[in-house]
């Protein structure tokens, strides 16, 4: 009988490389600023397909954005963080 257990766990916060303004990247604050903007404006997303509406709606067609806009996020001074916890376990039993 053989019995054999790993255990791994890993945390990382990851600073974002290049991010908007900073020297030696293509996008400015100022653009990334509009383009978020623009993602978040009503008029990006729309409320409906103007396909089926009402209660005999497939769920998510006929209203899938109710607010009518689009958080895109953060586009600077932020950092990746990335967890991982992770269990292998094997029993070997010969007879």
């Amino acid at each position: 009988l053989f019995l054999f257990t790993n255990y791994e766990n890993t945390d990382r916060l990851e600073p974002l490389f290049y991010q908007a303004g900073q020297s030696g990247t293509f996008m400015t604050t100022a653009i990334a600023q509009q383009i978020t903007d623009s993602l978040k404006s009503a008029t990006f997303m729309p409320t409906s397909f103007g396909v089926a509406t009402g209660t005999n709606a497939p769920v998510g067609v006929a209203n899938y954005n109710p607010n009518g806009t689009y958080d895109p996020g953060a586009y600077n001074n932020y950092s990746i963080f990335s967890k991982s916890n992770k269990l292998f376990a094997r029993l070997d039993w010969n007879i």
